[in-house]
């Protein structure tokens, strides 16, 4: 049959068939275009209505080249399915009821329409978009932290709107921007109002733009297509989820930048339970304790945060819901954040300490309550700790360093990239102790701690700009773009890289990137506040969420 809008419905109710899990049920079929055409890279999402499944929660794969693709590992249960692609009309939802082990198909066809300024990236935005003196201001101090895409170009405003968007980024986010001058508030506020003000001669599409096409990215590849997500809705917007870190408990952190509170997600229930952080504020850094990191201490008991702008080790009981904020001792001058150092993100060993990187890098016993402060590392940014508990951190500068801490005497080696111009962010390690470092500058930077030495790979395209980065049980490496809203994936042994489309219209934002039991790795996007987890090709897949 054939809906309103042009999405024609087959339901064919099948058992799987053998070489498919006895347990999960399947949903498949074809997407084309109006023309009949088959779709390649249409996102394809079943989310739960009912039935035992998780209503904030949907599966997600892409269509291949032959428009087909394939849901599998599916609970029993009520799912609405719909299909969507940029420069295309997303469908209405379509009801499919599944039982253990039976298939469902259902065909879609899609609409065409342009590219909306919303769907494309931070560079193509760069590149797209009217020049003008806010335009290199924004670009130069705002992107780093979010694109234009959800915070600007989604609405529009008068020149008093437009200011008073660019004060409440100033006050809500004073640690970040105290050197954000009265002129480039100006600047940028009249820039916005030029570019996405009530009466704009903004083009309605970058399409609509000369050299849009120079400047697209384009169709992903083939190999792209092979790859499935989970996403969870938070229970309410402008949450800012900074991270998704798994525990070993069947919980997810998510410290929310924004609001001064931690969610965690129930993997069983699929149900978010928020805490208030109750943070006292300042005159410094006002109300806002910017929670921009999590770590779960051994035993699952506590969750660590790290309260970056209140300079705050935050102690969270979370089956009691008893909370301490811990303050480091203080730092010499010129103090990092604020001008008094910065609790920036958290790590816990195995033996339950709390180690804290910012300015600086700090050790916390909690069972004494000593910190130790490493002033070796005055500055840093990124932190992992390897099979040796040893902790690697990362200076986050131009020529910044590799610094490696020794969890047994602390001392501190520093290890330099031998591209000058490295800027090194985020690290990770994969199962032989290498160190990766997501190096912002456009590569991935190898680090093998026997021979001390880096291998650089270049990531292609411009402005690669890598920011979480992780590494899957096969040893590839992980990682997204900030300013192509793509997630990237290293073939060390190759040296090939492909690039995978993220089931959010753009603006990505992700920070960070962590591994659970099962092999999967979670990231966030919190512009869009959702919370992403993906199964990387090769690995299996467990059976999608229910509420059973």
């Amino acid at each position: 049959m054939r809906n309103a809008v042009g999405r024609s419905i087959s339901l064919v109710v099948l058992f799987l068939s053998v070489g498919y899990s006895a347990i999960g049920a399947t949903i498949s079929g074809t997407v084309k275009g109006s023309d009949g055409a088959p779709l390649k890279g249409a996102f394809v999402e079943a989310r739960g209505a009912g039935g035992g499944q998780i209503a904030n929660f949907a599966a997600v794969v892409l269509s291949d080249k032959q428009g087909h693709y394939r849901i599998e590992n599916l609970s029993s249960g009520d799912y609405q399915v719909s299909a969507r692609k940029v420069a295309y009309k997303a469908t209405t939802p379509s009801a499919a009821k599944l039982g253990d082990g039976q298939s469902v198909s259902l065909n879609f066809d899609l609409q065409k329409t342009k590219i909306g300024w919303t769907e494309i990236s931070i560079h193509e935005g760069g590149m797209l978009l009217p020049d003008g003196p806010g335009k290199k201001v924004f670009f130069s101090n705002c992107v780093g932290c979010h694109g234009f895409q959800r915070q600007v170009a989604s609405t529009r405003r008068d020149l008093n709107g437009w200011h008073s968007a660019v004060k409440y980024m100033r006050t809500e986010m004073r640690a970040a921007t105290e050197k954000f001058t009265d002129e480039q508030e100006n600047l940028v506020a009249a820039w916005f109002f030029q570019v996405f003000g009530q009466n704009s001669e903004l083009p309605a599409s970058p399409e609509d733009v000369p050299n849009f096409k120079e400047h697209w990215r384009g169709e992903y590849s083939d190999e792209a297509m092979n790859i499935a997500y989970g996403v969870y809705d938070l229970p309410r917007t402008r949450l800012f989820p900074w991270s998704a870190r798994p525990d070993k408990y069947g919980k997810v952190w998510l410290p929310f930048y924004h609001q001064n509170s931690v969610g965690m997600l129930d993997l069983k229930t699929g149900k978010i339970e928020i805490t208030r952080i109750n943070n006292p504020g300042d005159p410094l850094a006002g109300t806002r304790a910017a929670i921009h990191g999590s770590a779960v201490s051994p035993d699952g008991q506590t969750v660590w945060l790290a309260a970056a702008d209140a300079n705050r080790l935050v102690k969270l009981d979370w089956r009691t819901g008893e909370q301490s904020l811990i303050a480091p001792p203080p730092v010499p001058p010129p103090g990092g954040r604020l001008g008094r150092g910065s609790v920036h993100d958290v790590w816990s060993d195995s033996k339950g300490i709390v180690w804290t990187i910012g300015n600086p890098a700090q050790r916390f016993d909690p069972k004494t309550g000593k910190w130790t402060q490493i002033p070796d590392l005055p500055d840093t940014y990124g932190m992992v700790i390897d099979q040796n508990e040893d902790v690697w951190a990362t200076e986050f500068k131009v020529g910044g360093a590799l610094g490696k801490i020794d969890g047994k005497t602390l001392k501190v080696t520093k290890y330099y990239p031998p591209n000058k111009n490295a800027r090194p962010r985020r690290v990770a390690v994969d199962s032989k102790g290498n160190v990766w470092v997501g190096d912002w500058s456009g590569s991935l930077l190898r680090f093998d701690p026997k021979t001390e030495k880096f291998q650089e790979f270049e990531i292609p395209g411009p402005e690669p700009t890598p920011y979480s980065i992780q590494v899957d049980r096969n040893d590839k490496v992980w990682f997204t773009s900030h300013f192509n809203d793509y997630l990237g994936r290293l073939d060390p042994q190759t040296g090939n890289f492909t690039k995978y489309p993220v089931p959010v219209s753009s603006d990505i934002g992700s920070r960070e990137m962590f591994r659970d039991d099962q092999g999967r790795l979670w990231i966030t996007s919190p512009p869009n506040d959702r919370i992403i987890y993906f199964t990387p090709p090769g690995t299996p897949a467990a059976v999608m969420q229910s509420a059973r």
